[in-house]
């Protein structure tokens, strides 16, 4: 089980119920990012991608849940957290405002989405990013 994805500790228990229930050969790999510090992780099980965090740069001011449903058109979302937060069993995002003199009108917004055969489970995805956002805030990302 992966204890990071995209270099953010991630809780490994609510990670493992979003992943197949039988699976042998766990990989975990991701993109370097780009100029706009976009980045790729995919979580494959016996060389298939069931899970896939992304994260990228957005305007300030976004919610995570106008994000959810706008930019990644996810219906009935729930949100939480002050609204930097928000999931389905199936997805979450999340937006963390940078703090970087002459980055805070951005904000890190990220993607996390589970694929066939990974499994669909809203507490574990609520778990999941708000852990993630909450390690993810601890780096100052931007």
């Amino acid at each position: 089980m992966p204890a990071e994805l995209c270099g953010v500790a991630v809780p490994q228990a609510s990670l493992s119920k979003l992943l197949p229930a039988s699976g042998g050969k766990l990989s975990a790999k991701a993109s370097a990012p780009g100029d706009d510090l976009g980045i790729v992780c995919e979580v494959g099980v016996d060389g298939q991608q069931v899970l896939s965090v992304e994260r990228e740069r957005v305007d300030s001011g976004r919610s995570a849940w106008n994000i959810a449903s706008y930019d990644h058109r996810i219906g009935q979302v729930k949100s939480g957290a002050g609204d930097m937060i928000a999931y389905v069993g199936r997805a979450g995002v999340s937006v963390v405002p940078c703090v970087r003199k002459g980055a805070r009108d951005k904000s890190m917004s990220t993607y996390i989405r589970t694929l066939k055969p990974g499994r669909e489970d809203e507490s574990a995805m609520k778990a999941l990013i708000s852990g993630y956002t909450a390690a993810l805030g601890k780096q100052h990302p931007c």
